[in-house]
């Protein structure tokens, strides 16, 4: 899979997918980033308008692009005003969208306004089936699932915990589980976030509170040891789906064998209704 991060927001979560051999990254920013090497350059503008309006040809910088490509931004930022004359540069990829919402209470003026009319875009472009899926996650919403983070550590922890739970997502869709119904969303289901679960309570923790789920996909990562040894686990993991199958929610889900010490779920929730803002 291709990732592309716009911004220093993007640029920093996109660099995040270098550990995983499975990505190829580039960045698109107004600083040269220099790790990862394929970095394209932008002249700063003083507004949105600015970088619509000079967004440069950049076909050459993705000429080895294709397949799925996860686009990566933050909302607020004025360079994201150049978001959607990229994407028209690589309309012949299969592309998702991951928008990175910050802290609403700590937005003001052209900020503020420019997170609006990003956030509302680019759900109407994932309902017209222009992107493949919109992932909206904010900033609250993780440091909520995180804990207590230091503001030292913050956007580190922030943009760490949302590539490695994206990329565990991405891993056990791609895998074969051992028991399991896993179904995808529906064609109109492209608006969506993902988090983690507590695999004894079926506690969640999204990063976007997304409402009017209708489709939820559960991913069961269980040390290998306990899935032999323990036979309740099913009878536990079945009782906990059905609870989860309110309001005519789609519920899938897949059991996976893992060295890991420790059990681990991660979840991934759609749906076809534009949500408002976040926290």
């Amino acid at each position: 899979m291709n990732v592309i991060g716009l911004g220093h927001c993007g640029s920093a979560i996109a660099k995040r997918f270098q550990q995983y051999d499975q990505y190829s990254v580039y960045v698109v920013d107004t600083e040269k980033w220099t790790d990862p090497a394929a970095c394209y350059v932008l002249e700063k503008q003083s507004n949105p308008e600015g970088y619509e309006a000079n967004c440069p040809n950049l076909k050459l910088f993705f000429d080895d692009l294709d397949g799925d490509v996860l686009f990566i931004l933050g909302g607020s930022g004025m360079i994201s005003g150049a978001a959607l004359r990229i994407l028209e540069q690589i309309q012949h990829c299969k592309i998702s969208v991951l928008y990175v919402q910050p802290n609403l209470d700590f937005l003001s003026g052209n900020h503020a306004l420019q997170e609006n009319a990003t956030f509302g875009v680019l759900q109407q472009y994932a309902r017209s089936g222009l992107f493949e899926r919109l992932y909206l996650v904010d900033n609250v919403s993780i440091e909520e699932s995180l804990g207590s983070v230091s503001v030292i550590d913050y956007y580190e922890k922030i943009n760490e915990a949302i590539a490695s739970t994206l990329h565990m997502i991405h891993v056990w869709k791609h895998t074969k589980p051992v028991m399991g119904n896993l179904s995808d969303p529906t064609e109109v289901e492209r608006i969506s976030t993902f988090g983690v679960m507590d695999v004894d309570s079926g506690k969640e923790k999204l990063f976007f509170p997304i409402e009017n789920v209708s489709n939820k996909a559960i991913h069961y990562a269980i040390n290998e040891n306990s899935l032999q040894k323990e036979t309740d686990i099913h009878g536990h993991i079945r009782v906990q789906i059905k609870d989860k199958m309110i309001d005519g929610t789609d519920v899938s889900f897949g059991i996976y064998p893992t060295n890991y010490a420790g059990s681990q779920a991660y979840v991934m929730v759609s749906t076809k209704i534009v949500q408002n803002k976040g926290t």
